[in-house]
């Protein structure tokens, strides 16, 4: 019936082909599509309705607004965020984005929300609030989103922005600016409101000695004097007769041409000696020393050893793994040390050439931590497990539970990091958000864990108990349990389980009956036993990688069709007008600036791809790795490719050019 509803839809010629797709989309999801395909509703508005229906969202309410709001309003609906009392007070959808963003990473817009600001000055409004940034230095109504992003950038760098935070420097001038404070040169040299941003950047490169390599030539009589650029060095080229001449007199030479400093005598005395003329490093400068940069102290264990010991049999031991760092409320964990001064240097006509002190490195971000006053000490706010990820500290809640857990001291629900040293008993329900990590034996529980999960001695579940976790799971022994993992999952032995990994599983001793499933593949020691235990092995694309590259693909072709229309629409200024007049003009700067935003989302959509057919690709290229024996009763199925074992030892299976190999690994 559905079908012939939509070929009823084709050949009503009220509907446009933009919107058919829409409705072809919409079947294609099993969505009731006669909720939206009304003639009236264009298509980019169908769009929305019908992806907001895929996450069981019912924008109707709000078809009033345009569709680029729709999609706001979706997004903020699908992430529990009421948008809708901004959109009545007439935001539009770039504002409405940024809103959106400020509210998702628990910061709010509200106190600096005004329809002056555009979506852009608003970004980099909210950008500030999540690096705790005093923003009140550079919100004003004079300063358009790209001075904000100057002055941004500088308190994000712990740069002094007064040398720049005046609103009749362009951001141009502004960037040059930045750059040098960051460089460490003296800005006062060039950061005058007279010079354009290109002299500042002539200014400022010459500060930095990139300059002109060429050589100045002074000619006098017999003597040729050359100097590199900066007269850090100076060479004498001489022609004349050396007979009569002498140190004091070259010494004279050098001094008459302002050449004063960092003489080399073994360069003079070359001279004399000379059998023919050549030329000769008579004098060195001194280049200055940049000021050892800006780096944090921390006080607390930034790198675990996560590596499990290996016993002599093979087997994994996870007693001694330390699964996570921890600090305490108020426990100081970074202190910030400033960039130094440099050592001057001098050129060889004595002029100072003023060392560049050391780069500052940024504040850091995260959560769970504050900065204290003196702008260089961080504390944390909460006892919690703290992590450290390049510039970002992540201090989230950690609980520790000396005890065995049983029905009757209840069940484990905890945001945050949990620790148990007893054992887990049947019946047990366990959620917690971040890490868990159990020293002793885990019974027939049921465990949920939005990190990764240790259990040093195992898990035997009597086909009752699982566990699913979105990081890695990693145990001594599994026996009659369902393990479900986003990542990896790394066992010693296994028995009589389901096993779901997205990225690879790894046994060190043996895994018999049962089925498990590894996106990234396999690296086993014994599969099966001698008697013969239906044991399944399975390696396949996950599903959910393949709809979301689709979802990619779909977004990269919208955007590269938005672009095209803006580029045409540019092409058309451009032939109207001059580069006088159409560089001025509000519409003009708006596309351009379109065009700029509109790059960047395709470049980071390239990006995530490129990353998420890697991970298909990884599927498609996995193995699966025998060290041992694949005993008869395994049953290996790679990519739809059936391998029934025979006994083989040290088998490597895998698919090449889409047929089944069977190698051996030595």
């Amino acid at each position: 019936m559905a079908n012939e509803f939509v070929h009823e839809l084709e050949t009503d010629t009220e509907f446009d082909w933009f919107q058919m797709e829409e409705i072809k989309k919409g079947q294609a999801h099993g969505i009731d599509i006669s909720l939206y395909a009304r003639p009236e509703i264009p298509y980019d508005k169908m769009c929305q309705l019908r992806e907001g229906y895929e996450e069981g969202i019912d924008l109707a309410p709000y078809l009033e607004y345009p569709a680029r709001i729709l999609k706001q309003i979706r997004l903020a609906m699908s992430s529990g965020i009421d948008l809708i009392p901004y959109v009545k007070d007439g935001y539009d959808d770039e504002q409405l984005e940024q809103i959106r963003l400020a509210i998702q990473h628990k910061v709010s817009l509200d106190p600096y929300l005004s329809m002056n600001f555009r979506g852009v000055a608003l970004h980099e409004i909210r950008k500030g609030l999540q690096a705790g940034l005093d923003v009140t230095q550079y919100i004003s109504p004079d300063y358009d989103w790209a001075r904000m992003r100057e002055l941004r950038l500088g308190l994000q760098r712990q740069l002094d922005i007064t040398q720049y935070n005046n609103p009749f420097y362009s951001w141009q001038q502004m960037h040059e600016i930045r750059l040098g404070l960051e460089q460490g040169l003296d800005v006062s040299e060039y950061r005058k409101l007279r010079y354009s941003a290109a002299e500042m950047r002539r200014k400022r490169l010459r500060l930095l000695k990139i300059a002109d390599n060429s050589l100045d030539i002074i000619q006098e009589n017999d003597y040729k004097f050359s100097f590199s650029s900066g007269s850090m060095d100076a060479y004498l080229f001489f022609s004349g007769d050396t007979k009569d001449l002498t140190i004091d007199i070259l010494m004279e030479l050098l001094e008459q041409n302002s050449i004063r400093y960092g003489i080399r005598k073994e360069g003079l005395e070359e001279i004399l000696n000379q059998k023919s003329p050549s030329s000769v490093l008579v004098a060195q400068g001194l280049p200055p020393t940049m000021g050892p940069n800006g780096w944090y102290e921390y006080f607390f264990r930034t790198q675990l050893n996560r590596t499990p010991k290996m016993n002599k049999d093979g087997t994994v031991d996870y007693s001694e793994v330390d699964w996570f760092e921890t600090v305490k409320n108020g426990q100081k964990i970074a202190f910030y040390h400033d960039a130094e001064p440099g050592i001057d240097g001098y050129s060889v006509t004595g002029d100072v050439i003023k060392a560049r002190k050391g780069i500052e490195q940024s504040v850091l971000t995260g959560t769970g931590f504050y900065m204290a006053d003196d702008k260089k000490t961080y504390y944390s706010m909460l006892d919690g497990k703290i992590q450290l990820q390049g510039n970002t500290i992540t201090i989230t809640n950690y609980m520790e539970i000396k005890d065995s857990v049983t029905v009757a001291t209840g069940n484990v629900r905890f945001n945050g990091n949990v620790s148990i040293k007893g054992d887990v008993s049947d019946g047990v329900i366990i959620d917690v958000g971040g890490d868990l990590s159990i020293s002793g034996t885990v019974n027939a529980a049921k465990i949920t864990c939005g990190g990764s999960v240790l259990f040093k001695s195992g898990m035997n579940a009597n086909g009752q108990g699982f566990v699913k976790a979105k990081g890695n799971v990693e145990s001594r022994f599994f026996e009659a349990v369902r393990v479900e993992s986003d990542k990896d999952i790394k066992v010693n032995r296994c028995l009589n389980s389901q096993l779901y990994a997205k990225g690879m599983i790894i046994s060190s001793k043996v895994i018999a009956g049962g089925t498990a499933e590894a996106t990234n593949g396999f690296q086993l020691r014994d599969v099966g036993n001698d008697t013969g235990l239906h044991t399944v092995l399975k390696i396949a694309t996950n599903p959910v990688l393949l709809q979301h590259l689709y979802k990619v693909n779909e977004s990269r072709r919208e955007l590269e069709d938005e672009l095209l229309t803006l580029a045409h629409a540019l092409k058309e200024i451009q032939e109207k007008f001059t580069p006088e007049i159409y560089s001025t003009m509000e519409m003009y700067i708006k596309i351009e600036k379109a065009i700029f935003l509109k790059k960047k989302q395709l470049t980071e959509l390239e990006g995530i791809w490129d990353r998420i057919n890697k991970e298909i690709q990884k599927a498609y290229k996995a193995r699966v790795v025998i060290t041992g024996t694949a005993y008869e009763g395994t049953v290996v199925n790679v990519n739809e490719k059936r391998w029934h074992a025979d006994n083989r030892r040290n088998v490597v299976i895998a698919t090449v050019n889409n047929d089944l190999s069977i190698g051996n690994n030595r």
